[in-house]
């Protein structure tokens, strides 16, 4: 998730929704996995569907503003919004 993320700040859009989309298939395999036999990986599931949520608002804030800000104003724009999301993430868990 974190190689994701750096690399949508960096601009390297296609190896981040290459990320994604693994992701995705991930948590499908592993849905399987959770319901049909393993209880405690049903519990990680949760933090999976955080990382994917993550990946994919910043996946789309870059395809959405990137092309209407300058690299620096928006590199900022996705550490701000990584910051929020994570303060969110650990409101959700305390």
């Amino acid at each position: 998730m974190r190689y994701a993320i750096s690399g949508v700040a960096s601009g390297q859009y296609e190896q981040s929704l290459l990320i994604c989309s693994l992701l995705r298939k991930l948590e499908t395999e592993f849905e399987i996995l959770a319901a049909a036999h393993l209880y405690q990986l049903s519990k990680k599931m949760g933090a999976l569907k955080s990382s994917i949520k993550k990946v994919e608002q910043a996946c789309y804030t870059f395809q959405i503003r990137g092309s209407e800000y300058p690299k620096e104003v928006y590199m900022q724009i996705i550490k701000d919004h990584q910051d929020k999301y994570e303060q969110n993430v650990q409101c959700i868990y305390e």
